[in-house]
This record gives structure tokens, C-alpha cells and sequence, in this order.
């Protein structure tokens, strides 16, 4: 049966989450603070942290898909903004029943050892991760019907601001050199963004309970391998890919907040960073075919801008 169900957010993952929920039959909504989404869904412009704007917008809704994101990329940014829209979406979500699924990264798990999994204790160490642990410490002891799903660093279609982005997309299919940063050869994983949408859907679609730590399906690659899976996808040339001095990176954290707060995730990309399979046997997408399907998406958006459209609606924000 189709549902009514409300994506706030029209990032990578929102949009997706949109898109496949729209393919499904689904009646969705989508909330940002400008009013985009993908067509097929109802848009409207809110800010999730304003209860009444919200109260009007998740009339009828069922399920809601918070896939909100700061402005910056900066730990106060996330303070100023992300626990406040957060208990005004629970609030809401505890008035109309409705279940909230949440994407969520690896930070607030903090340097490990072993494969990140559901069950493992959370000790992050830096100011991004302290705010993401504190924001699933009080969605998981909301009593409330909600699903977290942890990904790893995201690639795939509409992927622009991460670290296999548009930086790396454009650096293999141009033939130049891609500095990443860490050590390249440190095993990582990555989460195709449409098997976190798939698995935030099913999350939704299994309802009831407290609380829920789930686990996207992710591929455990490096990322020297998954640039040249990239690049063999496009048809270039296998790239050379070095480490980015973090020491460089933590000089420019001095005088940017943004390059402060990158650098404090140094510990993600300088040894190994593997999520752990899902607890329900769910399985990535293919490398190759994700490589595949993000060089097409990318040729897609270079096209309309050839054409002289405005590809961001595309691309998602």
C-alpha cells in the first residue's frame, strides 16, 4: 500500500529517498528551507526547526525521512542548528504517531579498531562526532518509533560535497592527479547513497518499536581502488592518487573553521575505516555498477549545462 510520507532535505539523501519513494507509489512531500525537490513530489518551503511551519507540513504524513543538513560544515553550525530542528521534528512525530528514519555517518563512533556494528559503544572525540552521539543518544531514548541508519562516506548520483564527489569524479575523468586525504591504501567503506535510501525505506516500511541502530550495505574498497573503478567506468585512464599532507590540512584548520573541522575526521581516512554488514543480510550495490551509474549521472548533469539549463535541480542540494 502507498503512503504518505515527508523528506526533509533535498541533499543526496533526501532526494534519493524522494525519488525512490515517488517510484514506489508513494505520496511524497519534501521540505526545505527554499522549497525544491524532484518532480512527482509535493514541495514546499519550511524550516524544520519552526513547530508551527512543521505542525501544517506533516499533516497526514505516516513517515518522515529527516535528511536535514547544516548550512556549514563547521561543529557550531551543527549545534546551532541540528538539536533544535530535532526535537521539533520528534515533537511532531510524537503527536501524529508518525515513525522518523534518519540517516546517520560514522562519526560519533569515534576511532576503532575493528568494523564499526550497531551494538559497539559510541566514543567519538571530536566536536562533530560529541554532536552526532548526543543526537542519537536522544532519538534512541525518545521512546518513540524511530530507525537510524548508519552510512559510510557517500558516493553515486547527486554526490557533490564529499570526499568521492565532484572533486574526485572530476580529477579521474580529467586525467589529473587526486590528492585524498589520509593514506590511500587504508581500507574504507562506501555507501552507494541508493542502498541507503533502500534501506531507510525498508526501516520505515518494518514500523513499530523504540528505537532502531541500523547499518546501510556498504562496499569496503580504498580510495585509490574506487578512483580507478571511476575512472575505468568513464573510460580514462587509471589516475594517480596521492595522501594530502595532514599536517597542511591542520594549518589551514588555524583560520577556517571548515578546514578545522575536516581535519578533526583525519582519523576516518588515515588507518582503517570499515562499516560491518548489515545485521539483515542486505547486500551493496556493485561497485562497478555504482561507479557506472555515477559517470552517467555526472555526463547527464554536463550535458544540460552545455544546453544552457541550470543543472542544480538536478543535482539536488
Amino acid at each position: 500500500m502507498s503512503k504518505a510520507v515527508m523528506v526533509i532535505g533535498d541533499g543526496p539523501v533526501g532526494r534519493t529517498v524522494a525519488r525512490q519513494s515517488i517510484a514506489r507509489g508513494d505520496a511524497v512531500r519534501v521540505v526545505t528551507r527554499s522549497g525544491t525537490g524532484p518532480q512527482g513530489a509535493e514541495r514546499r518551503a519550511v524550516d524544520a526547526a519552526d513547530p508551527a511551519a512543521l505542525r501544517a507540513a506533516m499533516t497526514g504524513v505516516q513517515t518522515v525521512f529527516d535528511c536535514l543538513h547544516p548550512r556549514r560544515y563547521t561543529a557550531r553550525a551543527w549545534r546551532r542548528e541540528l538539536p533544535a530542528a530535532d526535537r521539533a521534528v520528534r515533537a511532531e512525530a510524537r503527536r501524529t504517531g508518525a515513525t522518523v528514519v534518519y540517516p546517520e555517518s560514522l562519526y560519533a563512533f569515534g576511532p576503532q579498531t575493528g568494523p564499526v556494528d550497531a551494538a559497539m559503544p559510541r566514543r567519538p572525540t571530536t566536536a562533530l562526532g560529541r554532536i552526532r552521539a548526543d543526537l542519537i543518544d536522544a532519538r534512541l531514548g525518545s521512546g518513540q518509533p524511530v530507525a537510524i541508519v548508519v552510512a559510510a562516506d557517500f558516493y553515486g548520483p547527486y554526490v557533490r560535497d564529499a570526499h568521492a564527489g565532484e572533486r574526485m569524479v572530476r580529477a579521474v575523468t580529467g586525467g589529473q592527479a587526486l590528492r585524498v586525504i589520509g593514506d590511500p591504501d587504508a581500507p574504507h567503506s562506501f555507501t552507494y547513497v541508493p542502498d541507503l535510501a533502500a534501506a531507510m525505506i525498508a526501516a520505515a516500511d518494518r514500523g513499530g518499536g523504540r528505537g532502531r541502530l541500523l547499518l546501510a550495505p556498504s562496499t569496503t574498497t580504498t580510495q585509490r581502488e574506487l578512483a580507478a573503478t571511476l575512472a575505468a567506468a568513464a573510460g580514462a585512464d587509471e589516475p594517480v592518487v596521492r595522501g594530502m599532507s595532514t599536517g597542511l590540512l591542520r594549518a589551514a584548520g588555524a583560520v577556517s573553521a571548515q578546514a578545522r573541522a575536516l581535519a578533526s575526521t583525519v582519523y576516518l581516512f588515515d588507518r582503517p575505516a570499515v562499516l560491518a554488514p548489515p545485521a539483515d543480510g542486505g547486500r551493496p550495490t556493485p561497485i562497478t555498477r555504482g561507479a557506472a551509474a555515477t559517470i552517467d549521472w555526472w555526463r547527464e548533469i554536463d550535458a544540460q549545462a552545455a544546453a544552457g539549463t541550470d543543472p542544480a535541480t538536478a543535482r539536488g542540494r
